[in-house]
């Protein structure tokens, strides 16, 4: 088993942290908890290594279907197949940046609330969280639209006997 075969066993995990991740943050910019503040910092590192790992693992399973597998195909179609890979990756590649940025600022906030200082605005803290979420989400779809097609309607990364 190649690590390039791990990405589509790994997909799954940053979509689901990432996505409780975003819900909890909407909750926690109208409820503060300690208990939440702890438990969505900790999903969303989850979320992010995850999603790094998956990114990797995507990365190798592009590389190898452009060397070994898109020369045996039709050119338009492995033309077409490369252009959804790369969407893919660039929208993946910018949930996994949005995110990191979400989980900085929420790192910024736990630190400066441990020892004792002003934390971010709430108009600030409203803002710059539910547009990082909102948009997080939009990511993850946008990746999920483009990583569908490649499997469903081209059979990229499906084990071919």
């Amino acid at each position: 088993m190649e690590l390039s075969d791990l990405h589509p066993l790994t997909t799954h995990f940053p979509i689901a942290f990432l996505t409780l991740a975003s819900i909890l943050c909407g909750v926690s910019i109208f409820r503060k908890s300690d208990f939440l503040s702890k438990s969505l910092l900790l999903i969303l590192i989850l979320g992010v290594v995850s999603s790094v790992l998956t990114l990797f693992t995507g990365n190798l399973a592009a590389t190898e279907f452009s060397s070994a597998i898109a020369p045996r195909l039709d050119a338009f179609i492995s033309s077409e197949i490369n252009s959804l890979i790369e969407q893919h990756e660039d929208f993946a590649t910018y949930t996994m940046l949005n995110y990191t940025f979400m989980l900085i600022i929420l790192f910024y906030e736990f630190i400066n609330k441990r020892r004792n200082k002003q934390p971010i605005g709430a108009a600030l803290r409203i803002v710059i969280l539910g547009l990082t979420s909102l948009t997080g989400l939009y990511l993850i779809y946008k990746t999920g639209i483009y990583g569908g097609e490649l499997v469903f309607r081209y059979g990229v990364g499906s084990w071919v006997p």
